[in-house]
């Protein structure tokens, strides 16, 4: 058991960091384990409906930013082409309608680019994402199964790797590192780990990568998701904290060139079962 110490408060919610963790031997499959990932799966088809979570309205704050490398071997690092920053309005209502505005953004370009981000990358992932994941609207990875769904039981292996404490006042929770992995590896999957909680499956943390059978550009090298979420009002496991990364090579008169989107995002500033402003349509 390894404990994770809280490094400070934000409103309801907590920044936590991680202590060093010792690794230790892996078992996939095993009763334990796949007890835990049917529970965490059950719980999300449950579409958060036994918590009492009817709706919430947040602020996000992040950046999205386009670096550039060029040249055999891309010994250079990265310089950034163009960075966007964006401020947006989060809105969520049971079981799953969710909207979300651009109330703010504040761009700088560095180098000429005529890049358009995808929709999907001017906004944060709530719910940890459907049944089926897809990024950059289906033309970077599409038709994933969910390592935590009916089809992503059937797709995946787990082992629990490790085990974390959380404490925060009044409570300790306990959170079991689970790694996954596809059983076939040339499908479309994730590969990472999922992190859980033991007492009642909520996911707290998705970490993972995909297999190049997921990736629909050939011209991807490799796309990372992380998902925090943190516990608002000690009840509910909401997200705080996005990054994604996606890495892209080609040329450009005939020399190599590596095209990086990193999208870092903070949430925060949740108000819960206050019933969504009459502005705001689903």
């Amino acid at each position: 058991m390894h404990r994770i110490v809280p490094a400070c408060a934000v409103g309801s919610s907590l920044v936590f960091s991680a202590l060093p963790m010792r690794a230790h031997a892996q078992t996939w499959n095993d009763e334990r384990t796949m007890t835990l990932v049917r529970r965490a799966t059950e719980r999300r088809a449950q579409q958060l409906a036994d918590t009492g979570l009817t709706d919430y309205a947040a602020t996000a704050r992040g950046y999205l930013t386009f670096l550039a490398q060029m040249g055999e071997g891309f010994t250079e690092p990265p310089k950034i082409v163009k960075a966007d920053q964006l401020a947006l309005e989060v809105y969520w209502r049971a079981p799953n309608q969710s909207k979300q505005w651009i109330v703010g953004r504040r761009d700088t370009l560095l180098l000429p680019t005529d890049i358009q981000y995808h929709r999907d990358h001017l906004g944060i992932v709530q719910n940890n994402f459907p049944n089926i994941i897809r990024l950059g609207d289906g033309d970077e990875v599409q038709d994933v199964p969910h390592p935590l769904s009916q089809p992503g039981l059937a797709t995946y292996d787990y082992a629990v790797s490790d085990s974390l404490r959380i404490e925060i006042p009044g409570r300790i929770i306990d959170v079991y590192e689970v790694k996954l992995r596809p059983r076939d590896g040339r499908s479309a999957a994730a590969v990472g780990a999922v992190y859980l909680a033991r007492d009642d499956a909520q996911v707290v943390r998705m970490a993972f990568s995909f297999t190049r059978a997921a990736l629909k550009d050939q011209q991807l090298e490799d796309v990372s998701i992380v998902l925090d979420n943190s516990l608002v009002e000690t009840r509910f496991w909401l997200p705080r904290r996005q990054e994604i990364e996606i890495r892209r090579t080609g040329t450009w008169m005939d020399f190599p060139v590596r095209g990086i989107i990193r999208g870092p995002w903070e949430i925060c500033c949740y108000q819960v079962n206050r019933g969504p402003p009459s502005e705001v349509s689903f």
